[in-house]
């Protein structure tokens, strides 16, 4: 009897031995796996903009969708305001010129994207432009172009808006004043004949981006008061007349 558990113990410590060196064995592979699933969906990834390097970019499988988790790292010495990135045919702009999130040089932003529907080239991952804050830029001059005009419209609808939003004090209720300057913005042209989609488009989202501003604004001056919701729409007006000058800024330079 002694002799059997003797021998047994040896075969137990075997056994148990030889499960870990599978279970290790596996989880390095699959780590592997992991590791050159990365390196391929990095190396998949393209870029026309030289300097907009890719850091990392692998398949996120954590949203309900597949996508394509990319982080890009700005190697220029210049602050990028805009760029867009391809992928499955879907091209994303990300614009920065009104948001506090700058792309100064050295840092690395990371966005999802479409996950490639196909290895066919034209839908894979594909950094596409960048705009810089001096006016000049980089990369696809088609999707340049759009940027561009998207701003374009965006300057030239922000224009029509910030007068609307100059209200003396001596206007009387300020309810009704809020409501006829609502009135006057969805009035403001939806298009204009000759330009492109980008530019109409932009002149819409504008547009219907001050009137939920003023609807906003009406909703502060119920729960807090006359004084409160002044004193927001003259901060708007103040954002209004910043972003005009960014655009113009940004329209000066056409490379």
């Amino acid at each position: 009897m002694i002799f059997r558990q003797l021998t047994l113990r040896p075969l137990l410590i075997l056994l148990v031995s030889g499960s870990f060196f599978v279970f290790f064995i596996a989880l390095r592979t699959d780590d592997s796996s992991v590791s050159a699933s990365r390196q391929s969906v990095a190396a998949s990834v393209k870029s026309l903009v030289p300097k907009l390097t890719v850091v990392d970019a692998h398949v996120d499988a954590r949203v309900e969708y597949n996508a394509v988790s990319l982080s890009i790292r700005n190697d220029y010495d210049k602050i990028i305001t805009a760029f867009a990135v391809s992928s499955s045919g879907v091209i994303t702009r990300s614009e920065l010129i009104d948001s506090d999130e700058l792309f100064r040089p050295g840092v690395t932003k990371t966005k999802l994207y479409e996950l490639p529907s196909s290895t066919l080239p034209q839908d894979g991952t594909i950094i596409q432009a960048a705009l810089f804050e001096d006016g000049t830029s980089a990369g696809n001059p088609k999707i340049i172009k759009q940027i561009r005009d998207a701003r374009a419209g965006n300057k030239a609808q922000t224009d029509r808006i910030v007068p609307i939003l100059i209200l003396d004090e001596r206007n009387g209720d300020l309810r009704q004043e809020l409501e006829k300057r609502k009135s006057r913005i969805s009035e403001l042209p939806d298009q204009e004949d000759g330009r492109s989609f980008e530019f109409n488009a932009a002149l819409q989202d504008a547009k219907h981006l001050a009137m939920m501003k003023v609807d906003e604004l009406v909703q502060v001056e119920q729960r807090h008061g006359e004084t409160a919701a002044r004193r927001g729409l003259a901060h708007i007006k103040e954002l209004y007349v910043v972003r005009s000058t960014k655009l113009k800024a940004s329209l000066r330079s056409t490379q």
